[in-house]
Parts: structure tokens; sequence; C-alpha cells
């Protein structure tokens, strides 16, 4: 299955991107791009200041706002289950971490990941993360990751977003 946040616009093919993933490693559970300027520590802080030993601390992380899932990996693994477990440790108070899902996903998954290219989510495009005109030409997935979204009044990169909303409101009645 191909998991996509509502906050993308798909360029490519995603007939290619679910035929790349699960290529290369038979124990992988999702594929995904890795954010190896982001490793893992950044979203565990709650370990701090001493990661436990089984976390490698250094380790890409990645987003979880566009994967491609092997679900009978999945469902085998009972991830759904012990997300679940996680999230209710987390609390209402966001004790623990306030990144939503992606930290359960990344203390489960983060050696059965199946690497694929970068250009399958060129994301950062809501904090202004600076992505070159290169990367973002060359996107097969812009994902608007961060506060700032391009449907807000302060949202960034509306350029590369106008040309693809649809709002039933915009729409005329013939």
């Amino acid at each position: 299955i191909i998991y996509l946040d509502t906050d993308v616009i798909v360029k490519g093919d995603v007939c290619e991107l679910h035929d790349l993933a699960f290529s290369s490693r038979s124990e992988a559970v999702l594929a995904a791009v890795p954010r190896r300027h982001l490793p893992l520590s950044f979203y565990l802080k709650v370990f701090s200041p001493k990661m436990p030993i089984w976390v490698p601390s250094s380790a890409p992380s990645f987003n979880a706002g566009v994967m491609v899932i092997d679900m009978k990996r999945w469902e085998h693994l009972k991830v759904t289950e012990q997300v679940l477990l996680w999230a209710k440790q987390n609390g209402a108070g966001r004790d623990l971490w306030r990144h939503g899902s992606q930290p359960p996903l990344l203390l489960l998954l983060y050696d059965r990941v199946e690497w694929i290219p970068d250009v399958w989510n060129v994301d950062g495009l809501g904090h202004g993360n600076g992505r070159s005109e290169e990367a973002i030409q060359d996107a097969k997935i812009l994902h608007w990751t961060g506060p700032l979204k391009p449907w807000l009044s302060n949202g960034l990169r509306k350029d590369l977003w106008e040309p693809f909303k649809v709002h039933c409101w915009d729409r005329t009645l013939e």
C-alpha cells in the first residue's frame, strides 16, 4: 500500500514508486526516503541524555508522510498495535514526543526500512528549508512538512501548489 499525507503533490507515477519498493531488502516493512540530516536522536530526545543501546541514534530517520508499506509484514509485526501502545504512553500531554506517529514508527521500524530515492519525498516545503530549484523540479512528490502549508495565508511555495489546488467551492455549478 502507498501512504501519502494530504499535503503533497504527486508529480511522478506512483506505479513506479510501488514497483521500486522492496526490491532489495526482504525484511523491510516499509520503503521511505531517508532523512540523513535528521537522525533518530532528533525525534527521540525523550531518551536524552543517554539513548538506549538498542537505538542507533545517529541512524537516519524517515518521514512517514510518504511510505510504501508491506501490509503482510506490518500486520505480522503488529505495528498498528505497537504504535497505539506508544501513543498511549505519550498521552495527551505529549510528554515523550510531539511529532505525532513519527517517533513510534521510527522506534519500531528504523531497521526495517528500505531506502528509496529522495525524489519520492521532497519535503520541508512548509518550513522553507531552502530546497534547490533543481530538487523541486526533479521531485516526483512535493511535500509541505512543517506549519506553513500553501493553502494558509502565510503558507510557503504557493506557486507550486496553486496549479493543483481544487476546492469544491471554487467550482461553478452548471
